[in-house]
């Protein structure tokens, strides 16, 4: 079969075709695709305005032009049309009128084509000619759609690889991810808050192209992959003022996700690794820093692993105490066994008093009795248990036991 081209110039990729549609028509295209990301342009023509000028040089419709193309309902009629369209903005905008056409294949938008108008009016021929195209440029998106998905996944399977720790990644591979060996990284979670698994995963994947967006406007050598309900992200972290415009930006996303995704997101951030090879162990950090979140052990929707630490400590303890059951026991599990048999409250009075750290007075406060009531109850209980107050190790360990396993 042979190559579809427009007229006779050839077509043999996305830019070329912006430059065949320029000579059929008579005017300065772009091609977007369905989030108004410029594809392609054509070249052999000057700026025609600020909006086109911004677009290009921004690789996507500038904020202020799509907030007035969503107000003129340009892309309500866009998408609903199924021909050309006119769009002729107000004089005072600086802004010529356009043709546009959606590109589609059978129902599905894949993207638009914008002709802009120079001298002369663009009429119902060129209307006619840039109909035509847009079926051309339906294959040319198909085709560019499809070598993409092979990037991505291709990309997706190296950035798996190293957030699991599998195997070493050659540099090439690395390249390939915009990634240098040689500068420290940081890995940053952004986990779907969402009750249905299946909704997450969808909404998880769709929050890669927003992210991926911001991760590019912040720093271009972002890359990330969705693994179930979890987004990942390395970014550069060469120094604390880079470390803190990362955090800055995750805030930024989870923002924008809110608003854009109509999804809710927690975003955990890891510490920053020398090498490479150590991606897996931020990533570890990162999650940690997720379950933080997810226990509501912070108020925070944005959580780094430094300023987290020991609320992760808290929980690593847990998870070891999880795994040997033994140390569960002992002198708390007394308390709570006499509580549960005699209503005695020895177990609060003993949190009380190690949280604050001794002081009777205020540990009376904390549950609400007469100080000589908290002593007795005090005295009672290191009988019961057999506690000795005045070792520290014995302290510390007690405070743990009440930590992890609250009543």
């Amino acid at each position: 079969m042979e190559e579809p081209s427009t007229g006779t110039l050839p077509v043999t990729d996305l830019f070329a075709l912006a430059n065949a549609i320029a000579a059929m028509v008579g005017g300065p295209v772009t091609i977007e695709d369905r989030q108004s990301r410029l594809l392609a342009y054509s070249s052999q023509d000057e700026d025609v305005d600020e909006a086109r000028r911004q677009t290009i040089l921004g690789r996507r419709v500038p904020d202020w032009d799509m907030r007035r193309l969503e107000a003129d309902g340009v892309f309500k009629e866009l998408w609903s049309s199924r021909g050309v369209i006119r769009h002729e903005p107000a004089p005072e905008t600086g802004i010529s009128p356009r043709l546009i056409c959606a590109i589609r294949a059978g129902d599905e938008a894949l993207g638009s084509i914008w002709v802009a108008e120079r001298d002369r009016p663009l009429g119902d021929e060129a209307a006619a000619a840039l109909a035509e195209a847009a079926k051309v440029a339906a294959l040319h998106l198909l085709r560019h759609r499809a070598t993409a998905d092979l990037e991505r996944r291709h990309r997706s399977e190296v950035l798996r690889s190293l957030l699991e720790g599998r195997a070493d990644t050659h540099d090439t591979e690395l390249a390939r991810l915009g990634l240098d060996v040689e500068v420290p990284v940081t890995v940053i979670a952004f986990q779907v808050r969402s009750a249905e698994p299946a909704e997450a995963g969808l909404k998880a994947q769709q929050a890669v192209d927003l992210i991926s967006l911001y991760g590019e406007a912040f720093r271009r050598s972002a890359v990330c992959v969705a693994l179930g309900d979890v987004v990942y992200v390395l970014l550069p972290a060469t120094g604390e003022a880079q470390r803190a415009g990362a955090i800055k930006w995750a805030v930024g996303v989870v923002r924008q996700a809110r608003d854009a995704l109509r999804a809710e997101l927690r975003c955990g951030v890891g510490a920053a690794v020398e090498r490479i090879s150590d991606v897996a162990r931020s990533r570890r950090e990162a999650e940690q820093a997720l379950r933080v979140l997810g226990r509501g052990m912070s108020d925070d929707e944005v959580g780094d692993v430094a300023t987290l630490n020991s609320q992760i400590l808290l929980l690593r303890v847990e998870d070891l105490c999880a795994e040997l059951p033994e140390m569960m026991s002992g002198k708390v599990a007394r308390l709570r066994q006499a509580d549960a048999a005699g209503g005695t409250a020895f177990v609060e009075t003993l949190r009380a008093y190690l949280d604050a750290m001794g002081n009777i007075a205020q540990a009376a406060r904390l549950v609400d009795v007469h100080e000589n009531t908290f002593r007795y109850r005090l005295r009672k209980l290191v009988d019961v248990a057999g506690i000795d107050l005045d070792d520290p190790d014995e302290r510390l360990a007690l405070q743990l036991q009440m930590r992890v396993v609250r009543p």
